[in-house]
């Protein structure tokens, strides 16, 4: 019998999305085990060559997932990062051309996923829709901005964000939370819950 073994019992490792529905072969992961794929805490664990299903029933293997199970400590934040003016659209506003904030995010993927996101704004500038939405001003870079939750997932939105097409992330309830730079990274990936501190 091939044996798992932890490899870090630690909060401050690098977290790597779970992906696929089975572990990749001689992966280390950080698998956020969520009510999206029926699981309920996450782990680091080192692989087997072979790859093994992901089963529901396994105890969470190190003592940091221990924690997130047992419910001492929150578990890890979904985040998304985006190009300003974007990522300031969402959580602020501030458009000349369409007011309050941005409620529909324009996407080539859909997802399970529904609850808060944190918005991440990179260090990428879409200069294009900077002067389109009237920004004349610098906006932060390489910050945690806000949280927003994504409450549904549709492809007919009317929201004059919305762009044909496309799946049309809905968003709602946008609020800051104090920035904190860090790096970003594709897709929605999980941030430890540490980092987003609401104002």
């Amino acid at each position: 019998m091939t044996n798992m073994t932890k490899t870090r019992d630690t909060a401050t490792a690098p977290l790597n999305t779970f992906a696929g529905g089975r572990y990749r072969p001689g992966q280390k992961l950080h698998a956020l085990r969520d009510p999206e794929n029926g699981h309920s805490a996450c782990g680091f664990h080192a692989v087997p060559p072979t790859g093994l299903p992901f089963d529901s029933s396994d105890e969470p293997v190190c003592g940091h997932c221990r924690r997130i199970a047992a419910k001492e400590i929150p578990p890890p934040y979904k985040c998304l990062t985006l190009k300003q003016p974007w990522a300031t659209l969402i959580i602020e506003g501030g458009s000349e051309q369409i007011p309050g904030t941005k409620d529909i995010e324009n996407r080539t993927w859909r997802t399970k996923y529904r609850g808060p996101i944190v918005i991440h704004a990179g260090k990428g500038i879409d200069r294009d829709a900077m002067a389109k939405h009237g920004f004349t001003t610098p906006l932060p870079k390489g910050q945690l901005l806000g949280i927003v939750d994504l409450v549904d997932i549709v492809e007919d939105s009317q929201s004059p964000w919305a762009i044909p097409g496309n799946h049309h992330f809905v968003l709602a309830n946008p609020r800051p939370i104090e920035r904190v730079e860090m790096l970003g990274d594709m897709g929605l990936f999980t941030i430890d819950a540490a980092l987003v501190k609401e104002l």
